[in-house]
């Protein structure tokens, strides 16, 4: 009896001390506030071109190509990673495939990345 409760006691140890994995989307002003408050991996995954016209002050600019898959291998896994695209649904898809990569938390920006500009163009938060 007493090697069971030792061994559940155990488990639940390891459980608790487990961070379940999180995919959760984020609007442009919760971005912008959690900026502010932890370090981010911010991940624009828009073409070259659409990335050097303006972008979100340190992102990153990973298009969500085949390459895709190789080129995160180098980002930390302990790390909140944001993704935002132009349209939704692909921020979608790459928080996705970081997700099941077992990457710990990944956003995605709801919207697209004309929302982040139109919600947020006085802040200056994103570089031109």
């Amino acid at each position: 009896m007493f090697r069971k409760l030792l061994l559940l006691g155990f488990i639940a140890v390891i459980f608790i001390s487990c961070e379940p994995k999180k995919m959760k989307s984020i609007t442009p002003i919760e971005l912008q506030e959690t900026m502010k408050e932890e370090s981010l991996l911010v991940i624009d995954l828009r073409d070259r071109q659409s990335y050097e016209k303006d972008h979100i002050i340190g992102a990153q600019n990973v298009e969500f190509t085949d390459a895709f898959q190789d080129t995160m291998k180098d980002f930390d896994k302990d790390k909140t990673i944001v993704v935002y695209a132009e349209k939704e649904d692909e921020a979608m898809k790459a928080a996705s495939v970081l997700f099941k990569a077992d990457f710990k938390l990944v956003y995605f920006v709801m919207d697209s990345y004309s929302s982040w500009e139109s919600n947020l163009n006085s802040t200056n938060t994103y570089e031109k």
